[in-house]
């Protein structure tokens, strides 16, 4: 086995050549040939087998720096006719159903695998899927082109984060449709929102950090979807595109990209919203009354501005229709 065999690049190469995408033929189209890397200029990398496979196919993130590559935006769909052409003779439109059932299914899942397995955050990519999804678009091909950018800027960069804000600014200009979250039908439920969780034990607050888990299907998910919220005072931003050391990507689809912030003052927390669509509210741990920290947009009225609300371990965050977190105490390190 090649090193970095399960990569992003290397999976991206792999998947294409299934399609019969010679790995020479895409990094023609994917990368600046002229430019030197190393002691050789690309093109010459790209004409030696070992060269390709060494420095441009099986490499891992950050190896190659993105000035080594063509705009994503220029190269993804020469690669989209790359395909057609070998699977459609050249017919776009005929191949375009094939992508992006490809590129938003199992090739998508191996690509936020491989993500993964490198240390970056497949939510973020699994979150873009569902953006591109919702997107109103003229036609399906270019659907197709999105699904596909995203999988090649994910596996040329290894970062999730960058291949969504590509393909985000390139739908918002060329297809005139930018990424936005789905409008949500909300049935708030307080007994079932927090069904599973237990109450706050009664420790001393000052020695009490605390962490958000995921609630699905009524019960809390397993201990490794924990996540602890920062103290700085940029605190920890959740949304299904949120980035950064303390951003919180495990929601659902109607989950704005930044969608809210919590941070500490203190010994107290509080919750925010960021102009999210679906709006936030939390489920008192205490009494079970629900009380809303952003009504979601169609709802607020003119001149609206979000205040924070303080939060409490055992409290039930809700944002859009479905995804809730249990506020939870963090002892220690």
């Amino acid at each position: 086995m090649a090193a970095n065999e399960n990569a992003p690049s290397s999976i991206l190469y792999a998947d294409l050549k299934d399609l019969g995408c010679k790995n020479y033929d895409v990094a023609l189209i994917l990368m600046e040939t002229d430019r030197r890397f190393g002691d050789m200029v690309l093109l010459d990398r790209i004409e030696s087998r070992s060269q390709l496979s060494r420095y441009i196919v099986h490499v891992a993130p950050g190896e190659m720096s993105e000035a080594f590559f063509k705009d994503f935006t220029r190269s993804a769909p020469a690669v989209l006719a790359l395909i057609a052409q070998r699977q459609t003779k050249g017919d776009v439109a005929r191949v375009a159903p094939l992508v992006a059932e490809r590129y938003r299914g199992a090739s998508a899942d191996a690509m936020r695998q491989a993500l993964e397995a490198y240390g970056a955050d497949g939510s973020v990519y699994r979150n873009a899927l569902s953006h591109i999804d919702s997107l109103p678009l003229e036609n399906e091909v270019q659907r197709a082109l999105l699904f596909l950018m995203l999988f090649i800027v994910a596996g040329c960069t290894g970062d999730p984060h960058r291949a969504a804000k590509v393909v985000h600014d390139f739908a918002a200009n060329y297809a005139g449709a930018a990424f936005r979250t789905v409008e949500a039908s909300i049935a708030l439920n307080a007994d079932s929102a927090s069904h599973g969780a237990g109450e706050g034990d009664g420790a001393d607050e000052t020695d009490v950090r605390l962490g958000l888990m995921r609630i699905v299907g009524g019960k809390l998910k397993s201990g490794s979807s924990l996540y602890p919220l920062a103290t700085d005072a940029a605190g920890s931003i959740i949304g299904s595109l949120a980035s950064g050391p303390a951003a919180i990507t495990d929601v659902d689809a109607d989950v704005s990209r930044e969608h809210a912030r919590i941070y500490r003052t203190g010994q107290h927390w509080y919750i925010v919203g960021l102009n999210s669509t679906n709006g936030t509210s939390v489920i008192s741990g205490a009494d079970k009354v629900v009380r809303t920290v952003e009504p979601p947009r169609g709802e607020r009225p003119r001149g609206y501005e979000p205040e924070p609300m303080e939060i409490l371990p055992s409290d039930t965050i809700c944002l859009g229709a479905s995804t809730r977190f249990m506020v939870m105490p963090i002892w220690g390190d």
